[in-house]
């Protein structure tokens, strides 16, 4: 997992093949519901969030301007490593090492 507030939550799984989760949104590393776990380093890093999915516009609306929103989720599988560069190049580039 790689996090930039700029961009957003970058997630890597991998098996067979390379799948990246980009999750777009912001105040992405801010407290959910105003206890101590948010998305980044103690939520899905240790497994305390199970689940994310995109917010609707009420949604967007009742967190207001301090709570984390999840904008966009974007999913993508890669079986190369040139692949993966080149969507990333295109989707994320600050994600580029």
């Amino acid at each position: 997992m790689r996090f930039n507030p700029s961009v957003g939550l970058l997630l890597k799984f991998t098996g067979d093949v390379v799948t990246l989760v980009l999750v777009r949104g912001s105040n992405l590393d801010a407290p959910v519901g105003g206890g101590e776990v948010n998305l980044t380093d103690r939520g899905l890093a240790r497994h305390r969030v199970v689940w994310v999915r995109e917010m609707d516009e009420a949604e967007l609306r009742r967190t207001g301007d301090g709570g984390p929103t999840v904008d966009a989720i974007e999913i993508a599988e890669f079986e190369s490593q040139a692949d993966l560069q080149a969507w990333l190049g295109k989707t994320a580039p600050a994600f580029l090492r």
